[in-house]
């Protein structure tokens, strides 16, 4: 074949039949356009005449508010055909149950096989296998589909991938992978395929954890919930400041106290034995700072703190540990993560003062999936107030499903830094180990992790001098950012 000059023909070996070809949606047509296209809220489908107000006088021809808002935006003009049925089945007939209105009074049909002859072919996903390496278009997958002899529509071959997850599909007949999950039985019906042992495997492990109750959001929203272990170390590290303000005050003042003059001349051997004070005296002192008897106190409550040596090990040597990654490092990725080979997960940052907000969508954060082995919460905020009883809510609302819990010092994102968040804590060593300190006191037996930056300054690291006095705050890991 003789082409003309400047043609560059296609080889023979790349060129394909015309019957191998499968027709694919055309999407450039439905975006060929950008003229608007004219709001069909109320009247359908129509010309853009009918489409106007039909009020009359001055008005009259006019787009309402609604129409000109429908009209903003870009890409209006585009039209994306919607598949529906020929004949809509009943959803609880679709599904195998019985229908609560019956044949008669129900207004969606409950013939099955009138269905089947009206119902759109089956999709089939190919396999692997299938597809070929040597053509660049989609093969023809009719030639290996193996259709129903009573019902053509039907691909014996197909498989339906909600079916081979869960053991069961929620839609039954209407499902378009419907060759996967249905079988012919004696009398010559169709039946749907349930697999019970892929079902209870199923339950068990897509359940997901560490679900907030609403009462729970209540109480926090309406400042009710409450903070015994918080409040008592707010209340003692205030007095520590208070009582350290007032010292530095004292020292730093021109006024120098003397100590009062020692009696040199008292008998040393009086002194080494003090005088005993009666019983009944020194249990009235006792009694009177510890607000109860000695009998009482010295029972074993659980509200003992725990120390440091008590706290759960992280034995993570030899594991995997995929870092938190925000607005990346949700629930289904992190399923899939573990699917390939994660050993440690950790949740998206959450924000202390959302916490103690209620946010709904906060507290989405710590949903943890089954298959995730070990798992922890990372939290952000900027002082003791908010991020030691965030973590008290944590420990007593989801106790036995938290792994850790990890404080974020190394976020850069300016929202965070600049409200003191994140890698701003870097910069202020004191408060960070007041946040350290009454976050292992509220955990419990959580181990408490920190996630941090080499330094927050270009050229000024300071990474070195913050991780040892994290360890001494009761630090159980320290992860550093590499970015």
């Amino acid at each position: 074949m003789k082409h003309p000059p400047g043609t560059a023909p296609v080889r023979a070996e790349y060129l394909l039949p015309v019957n191998n070809v499968v027709s694919v949606p055309d999407d450039d047509a439905a975006e060929g356009t950008t003229k608007p296209a004219r709001s069909d809220r109320h009247s359908g489908a129509r010309d853009d005449d009918d489409n106007r107000d039909s009020r009359s006088g001055p008005t009259r021809g006019k787009f309402t508010k609604e129409q000109k808002k429908a009209q903003r935006g870009a890409n209006k003009g585009r039209r994306f055909g919607k598949v529906r049925d020929e004949l809509d089945l009943c959803w609880r007939v679709a599904n195998g149950a019985n229908c609560e209105y019956g044949a008669e009074q129900c207004k969606f049909s409950h013939d099955i096989p009138a269905y089947l002859a009206v119902k759109q072919q089956d999709i089939r996903i190919p396999d692997t296998t299938e597809i070929s390496d040597t053509l660049s278009v989609v093969p023809d997958f009719t030639k290996v589909a193996k259709p129903h002899p009573e019902h053509p529509s039907i691909d014996l071959n197909t498989l339906c991938p909600i079916f081979k997850e869960t053991g069961e599909c929620r839609y039954g007949f209407k499902c378009r992978f419907l060759g996967g999950h249905v079988q012919t039985d004696a009398s010559g019906n169709l039946t749907l395929v349930k697999d019970e042992e892929k079902k209870a495997r199923t339950a068990v492990s897509s359940q997901e954890l560490n679900f907030v109750g609403g009462d729970v959001q209540k109480q926090l929203r309406s400042k009710k919930y409450p903070f015994p272990i918080s409040d008592a170390y707010l209340r003692e590290m205030q007095q520590n400041d208070a009582q350290t303000n007032s010292t530095s005050k004292i020292n730093s003042g021109t006024v120098v106290l003397a100590e009062p003059e020692q009696n040199m001349d008292v008998d040393t051997t009086a002194s080494e034995k003090p005088a005993r004070v009666p019983t009944s005296a020194v249990e009235e002192l006792i009694e009177n700072r510890i607000g109860g008897s000695l009998l009482a106190s010295t029972s074993d409550t659980p509200d003992v703190p725990v120390r440091f040596a008590e706290k759960k090990r992280l034995h993570w040597s030899g594991k995997t540990y995929l870092a938190p990654l925000t607005t990346v490092g949700n629930l289904p990725f992190r399923q899939l993560c573990v699917k390939y080979g994660a050993d440690i997960t950790c949740g998206e940052m959450g924000l202390a003062n959302s916490f103690l907000a209620g946010s709904k969508e906060e507290w989405s954060l710590v949903r943890r999936h089954p298959s995730e082995k070990i798992f922890g919460v990372q939290v952000a905020g900027n002082k003791p107030s908010t991020l030691v009883p965030t973590a008290e809510v944590i420990a007593k609302e989801f106790a036995g499903n938290i792994d850790f819990v990890d404080l974020n010092c190394g976020c850069p994102i300016d929202l965070v830094f600049k409200s003191g968040s994140g890698s701003a804590l870097l910069d202020t060593p004191g408060k960070l180990g007041k946040i350290l300190i009454g976050m292992n006191k509220a955990l419990g037996d959580i181990p408490v992790t920190v996630k941090l930056r080499t330094g927050v300054k270009d050229g000024k690291n300071t990474a070195h001098k913050t991780m040892p006095k994290a360890v001494e705050w009761g630090t159980s890991c320290i992860t550093v950012s590499d970015d």
